[in-house]
């Protein structure tokens, strides 16, 4: 099986007698699937029956919070922003929680709870960084984890129709890497030999619980490697390691490092955890550059709501921003409470 990529119309509704987005061959006839798996969302947008997500469209100028499916006089019922009808079918969604059934262990149980320390070995890199890397875990498991988040993200910003740096041949490449095992049992996918295309590195902050703001979304512009939010973690994933830059990442070049790469069959799983003020350096500067691009389409909306003129409405949202850094707060939260407040909605 060759994955393809299915051209994707903006604002129709897939519907059961579609093929699945993964293999192509059976009918996508699964419900509520997941593009990012719901491990991983429970940081960023909360738990399963109440969250918060704020989000910009800035194709359509909008700014839209969405609360979670607990009944109270305030909330207000949005579908999650990361779910949707008919993209996959049974048996992909099986194969995700094949997949999901160790990775979220791994990276929300083993990676952050202290009782798993002696299953990894520490690594003190200096400057408050450190390099954790698996004595018990199957790699090939959390590998292809990794690759169908990633992918799952990509697809998402296709459906969607979002701005998006990556190319298609790199996700058809994620997509041709997990095909082979769709039908595979978990024991056969353990005793594989996988190759992947692209090496990854995973980074998250040292603490044990992130307090700081958490992102689901690919970075806005085009990298190498190619960076992807995840959550409390963030992967770097490279097209080759002879074109390098680390300048509009903002991850410092001691951190990209062949060492701390994972993506080679059976070798162990290495996450680096980075000081705090780097993550949040890292994060920010991926907020500062998606609010740049898309500051002056928010300012549009801003205009034509109020009249408000569209310098005045930038250099609102732009000294709103430049608060937000020196404050230390949640950049997204901040900007979506700024278009709110500015509209009269808050």
């Amino acid at each position: 099986m060759t994955w393809q990529p299915i051209k994707i119309v903006k604002n129709i509704k897939r519907n059961q007698e579609q093929y699945c987005l993964l293999c192509n061959i059976r009918k996508a006839n699964a419900s509520g699937s997941h593009f990012v798996s719901q491990c991983m969302l429970s940081h960023t947008i909360g738990k399963r029956n109440s969250y918060t997500a704020y989000s910009i469209d800035a194709s359509e100028t909008s700014a839209d919070v969405s609360f979670g499916r607990e009944n109270s006089p305030s909330t207000i019922i949005t579908p999650n922003p990361h779910t949707e009808d008919y993209i996959f079918c049974q048996q992909c969604e099986s194969y995700f929680s094949t997949l999901e059934s160790e990775g979220c262990n791994f990276f929300n149980e083993k990676l952050r709870n202290k009782r798993f320390e002696q299953q990894f070995k520490v690594e003190d890199l200096g400057d408050g960084n450190n390099l954790k890397v698996s004595k018990i875990v199957d790699a090939n498991i959390i590998n292809l984890f990794v690759y169908s988040l990633i992918w799952r993200m990509c697809l998402q910003q296709r459906l969607n129709n979002y701005e998006s740096p990556i190319n298609p041949q790199f996700e058809q490449k994620l997509a041709d890497t997990l095909i082979p095992y769709i039908d595979k049992t978990k024991h056969q996918i353990k005793h594989s030999s996988i190759e992947l295309p692209y090496p990854f590195i995973l980074l998250t902050d040292d603490s044990i619980d992130i307090e700081s703001a958490t992102y689901i979304n690919p970075n806005v512009i085009e990298t190498n490697p190619e960076m992807f939010f995840l959550g409390r973690y963030i992967v770097l994933m490279y097209h080759n390691f002879t074109d390098i830059s680390t300048k509009e990442l903002v991850v410092k070049p001691e951190l990209i490092n062949r060492n701390y790469q994972n993506g080679n069959a059976n070798s162990p799983i290495k996450t680096l955890y980075i000081n705090q003020t780097h993550w949040k350096e890292i994060n920010y500067q991926f907020v500062a550059e998606y609010s740049k691009k898309y500051l002056f389409v928010v300012a549009q909306r801003i205009h034509a709501e109020t009249g408000i003129s569209l310098k005045n409405a930038a250099e609102f949202l732009q000294n709103r921003l430049e608060l937000i850094k020196a404050q230390g707060t949640d950049a997204l939260e901040g900007i979506n409470n700024a278009y709110l407040e500015i509209i009269g909605n808050k």
